[in-house]
């Protein structure tokens, strides 16, 4: 059990950078009032995965549902590039970059920290008794959808409020 968990750790790290490169790609869709497609991408690359899951999940078990994920991701991916249109290359010795790099360290060192917590999570898991990892998820699952909460009720509606207040 504790070498599946790595491989399809493994896996889902990979699923993790189609994740990442997702989420700057919805950004940039949003940012120009293009929302269908944003929302429609990860549905057409679900309807293409899907039927590898079936036919993989008996054959492979959890490791095609892994990987199917990962194709997922990937293909919700492929699919919202062509909105960035041509490549070019960036000026990273800009001023404004410099100032981004400078504001934004903190902030990715914070959140590498944060996200390491799932997988320490179940890495201790996979070691405890049987059911104990299902009432993980459950607490796991109660407590994001408290987080979610606070975000949008607090958090969403304060940050207009605090754009201009911050460093000059």
């Amino acid at each position: 059990a504790r070498d599946l968990t790595v491989h399809i750790v493994r896996v889902q790290l990979l699923g993790m950078v189609f994740t990442a490169a997702t989420g700057v790609l919805w950004a940039a869709y949003r940012a120009r009032e293009r929302f269908i497609w944003a929302e429609v991408s990860p549905v057409l690359a679900t309807v293409v995965t899907f039927p590898f899951l079936v036919w993989a999940l008996p054959r492979l078990g959890v490791v095609a549902a892994a990987w199917t994920l990962v194709a997922k991701l990937g293909l919700q991916m492929a699919f919202l590039l062509p909105g960035l249109g041509a490549y070019r290359r960036p000026d990273l010795t800009t001023p404004s970059v410099t100032e981004a790099w400078r504001r934004i360290r903190p902030l990715l060192a914070g959140t590498a920290f944060y996200k390491t917590g799932q997988f320490v999570d179940r890495f201790l898991a996979s070691m405890a008794l049987p059911g104990q990892l299902s009432l993980l998820s459950l607490s796991s699952q109660l407590y994001s959808a408290g987080q979610s909460v606070l975000d949008s009720s607090i958090g969403a509606p304060v940050v207009p409020r605090l754009a201009p207040l911050g460093p000059k």
